[in-house]
């Protein structure tokens, strides 16, 4: 399944670049972590970052360029519009499939 982000999660991921530019950490508030949990899930689920567990603080490593995770997005936001396609294709086809099979019965 292809991820997407809403413009609040994209405005969120670059807040979170901005956060962590020429940093190794990332250090968040409780209020910004709820609010960026998506965004922080999905960079822990591709690897970028990884939860530090100090003293119940919000604070995440960076592993990976965040720059890569860009690449990545807009590669899953170019497959997230293929299958899009797709599906309304299919949807069509299947409408003009049963429109001829209910004028022919």
């Amino acid at each position: 399944m292809a991820v997407t982000l809403s413009s609040r999660e994209k405005k969120q991921w670059e807040e979170i670049k901005t956060l962590a530019q020429n940093n190794d950490c990332l250090c968040l508030d409780d209020a910004d972590a709820i609010r960026m949990k998506r965004v922080l899930d999905l960079l822990q689920e591709q690897g970028y970052i990884k939860n530090l567990d100090v003293d119940g603080t919000n604070m995440f490593l960076v592993l990976g360029n965040l720059h890569d995770f860009d690449d990545w997005l807009t590669d899953q936001e170019k497959q997230s519009k293929l299958l899009n396609l797709r599906e309304w294709a299919i949807a069509i086809i299947s409408a003009l499939i049963g429109a001829v099979i209910g004028r022919l019965v």
